[in-house]
């Protein structure tokens, strides 16, 4: 990817030689103490970095969103934010856990607007896993075969629903003698739980914590549910980038098996 355009550069007051951030995905640059990155979906980044300008912070950090000279939070496809010190770690799950239930109750403080519609592939596959639209019949008919027994596993279920950041597991960072950081907020809209069994899901399919790990969350009624729901999602994630491509798939399902198999 090429580097940040000067004049974005200029509109975030920003001077100094971009350099790849180490650990990101090749898309984000460092310059002083500002990280800038290309955004897709303007309105979302605005709306989701004015939460984060309002987040009260404890028990965790957040890297602050920048405003530029037009008061936005975006210029020309970029957004910058504060750098924030931290390193990701497989493992820390009982710290993670914390770190997520932290986050949500300081959203959960908030006053928050709808909401914008995003055609993105996480929310379709958030919809698609709260049965709120269906798995599109474009996806190859072996991957519709693995993910149809799935909901098979749902039961009707209360539903407490809040603004939730739904990819925490591999974006809370730790620095030594700083509370962790919290980055890439991916917003969805969904129960807290349900956010928290994602968590545990990633942690056990990526970062080979055992199965037992889902004994860490909250032994609510319906804790079972939204690992259920939260195991789908990833999968229906994975069937929305790889529609045709079964061998990709089926080796995501098998990350997520021993969970599957606990929650039969």
């Amino acid at each position: 990817m090429e580097s940040v355009p000067k004049e974005v550069l200029t509109a975030f007051q920003c001077a100094g030689v971009p350099e790849k951030l180490p650990g990101s995905e090749g898309n984000s640059f460092v310059v002083e103490n500002i990280v800038f990155k290309p955004i897709h979906d303007i309105e979302r980044y605005e709306w989701a970095s004015e939460i984060l300008l309002r987040m009260p912070q404890t028990g965790f950090r957040i890297s602050k969103p920048r405003k530029s000279i037009e008061e936005k939070c975006t210029y020309g496809g970029w957004g910058a934010t504060t750098y924030e010190p931290g390193n990701p770690i497989n493992g820390r799950w009982s710290q993670k856990l914390d770190v997520c239930r932290a986050f949500h109750t300081a959203i959960q403080s908030l006053s928050i607007v709808p909401m914008p519609a995003s055609s993105d592939r996480w929310s379709q596959a958030h919809k698609i896993a709260w049965q709120e639209t269906s798995l599109p019949p474009t996806i190859h008919p072996e991957i519709h075969q693995l993910i149809g027994p799935i909901y098979k596993k749902y039961q009707v279920i209360e539903r407490s629903d809040q603004i939730i950041h739904g990819d925490m597991c591999g974006n809370i960072l730790f620095e030594a003698e700083l509370e962790p950081v919290v980055i890439d907020f991916s917003p969805g809209y969904g129960p807290k739980e349900y956010a928290e069994a994602i968590l545990v899901a990633d942690a056990i399919a990526w970062e080979n914590a055992p199965v037992e790990l889902m004994r860490a969350l909250p032994q609510t009624t319906y804790i079972n549910q939204m690992l259920i729901r939260a195991v789908n999602f990833r999968l229906i994630v994975a069937a929305l980038f790889y529609p045709m491509d079964v061998v990709i798939f089926k080796q995501e399902y098998e990350n997520f098996v021993p969970l599957l198999q606990r929650l039969a």
